[in-house]
């Protein structure tokens, strides 16, 4: 949840503080609804859920729009998703990235705000700086790649122009 709103943060800086705690309440609310519960708080939430928050309370709040390059889709390499990734971020406009990555001991959303050949750097509310390529893999967990980038995990998101709306 803390990703839709960096995403946010990211792309429209000059927001209000009480905006902010507003649109973080709804998406509470809204989490709460579909999981009947508040294990969100404790358990994290999937993309089917971070995906209603984008559609219904973020994206239309902050003219943002977002899209999934790589749900349903066959699992990239981290060639492919580091090539998909920064032609995004290359292109004109104030684009991230959210994803989720996960270790052997534990997952989590971030953002990505900008890509190197070499490094994901990130706007990440759990003080996260980056993430080293040689690390992450799309695939399976190793040795050499504790890290996985979970593909039908990420979301585009691009600040939309008002007057297209």
């Amino acid at each position: 949840m803390y990703s839709c709103l960096n995403a946010a943060k990211l792309l429209t800086p000059r927001v209000p503080s009480n905006d902010w705690d507003r649109v973080f309440r709804k998406a509470i609310k809204l989490a709460y609804k579909r999981r009947k519960s508040i294990s969100f708080v404790t358990n994290g939430i999937g993309n089917s859920l971070l995906n209603q928050i984008l559609l219904r309370i973020v994206c239309p709040e902050f003219q943002l729009t977002h899209t999934r390059p790589f749900h349903h889709r066959h699992i990239p390499t981290i060639e492919e998703f580091w090539s998909k990734v920064t032609a995004f971020l290359d292109t004109t406009g104030k684009r991230c990235v959210i994803i989720c990555y996960g270790t052997d001991a534990y997952s989590h959303w971030t953002v990505i705000q900008t890509i190197t050949p070499k490094r994901i750097l990130l706007f990440d509310s759990d003080n996260r700086k980056w993430l080293d390529r040689r690390l992450c893999t799309t695939v399976t967990i190793s040795k050499e790649t504790p890290i996985k980038i979970i593909s039908s995990a990420t979301f585009f998101i691009e600040k939309t122009d008002r007057k297209n709306i």
